[in-house]
């Protein structure tokens, strides 16, 4: 199962760490814009 997880660019620390522990799991990740803010959507597998 793929699960997907969001953070803000503001929250870089979090997702170099989400990125770090899950190295293995990932999928893709996704840079988006909404209300002007910059996003990343990991998307990960699930066991």
């Amino acid at each position: 199962m793929i699960k997907n997880k969001v953070f803000a660019e503001e929250d870089i620390e979090q997702v170099n760490e989400f990125v770090k522990n899950n190295i293995l799991k990932i999928v893709k990740i996704h840079k988006y814009i909404k209300n002007s803010k910059k996003y990343f959507k990991i998307y990960y597998k699930e066991k």
